[in-house]
């Protein structure tokens, strides 16, 4: 899993290892935000943010995941590319963003959230009941323990599991194809 973050995040990992002194692990990150003189944002192979797909702009989607450096690595990159995102760590946050956004009649457009989270509920909770708010919603689940998933773990119809580590592009083009599926089905039916 580390590899796979700091793969995504467009750094890489330095290990060494001396039998009776221990192992040393360097995690190599490139820095964020870096700003040059004209503004520009230096590029970070594989990370090139890809063209907004207008079928879906401007859609509002939730970002749900209690690491917050997986969260905002998903938000930045849905961000680039013009959506709209609210990012929470908890179930019971996104919940409550969840209910705050249909209350003002901006409501989400798709759920993305990390299956494993300390403490209450997991994803697949927070996807069931937000499924029961809005039946038509596209959630798209996401999960290091990607054999448990398959084996073990429901499978709620019309969600999508992304296996960690993703890649930024494998990320949008997941979501979009969910948006585009979500926007299909329209409100108030199953895909």
């Amino acid at each position: 899993m580390a590899h796979g973050f700091v793969q995504q995040s467009g750094g890489r990992l330095e290990i060494e290892s001396v039998e009776g002194r221990g192992t040393t692990v360097r995690m190599i990150l490139p820095r964020d935000r870096e700003v040059g003189e004209r503004g520009d944002r230096p590029a970070v192979p594989g990370n090139r943010a890809r063209p907004l797909d207008t079928s879906t702009a401007p859609s509002l989607i939730l970002v749900v995941d209690d690491s917050r450096e997986a969260a905002a690595l998903a938000e930045e990159a849905l961000q680039d590319i013009g959506y709209r995102v609210v990012v929470a760590h908890s179930t019971e946050e996104a919940l409550k963003r969840f209910d705050e956004a249909s209350a003002s009649g901006d409501g989400f457009k798709l759920v993305f959230t990390d299956v494993i989270m300390p403490g209450g509920a997991n994803g697949i909770t927070l996807a069931e009941k937000v499924r029961k708010r809005d039946p038509a919603l596209p959630v798209v689940l996401t999960t290091g323990y990607n054999d448990e998933m398959a084996i073990d773990g429901p499978q709620p119809h019309a969600m999508d599991v992304l296996g960690k580590p993703y890649r930024r592009s494998e990320m949008i083009d997941r979501l979009q194809a969910a948006l585009r599926r979500g926007a299909r089905t329209g409100p108030g039916r199953m895909t």
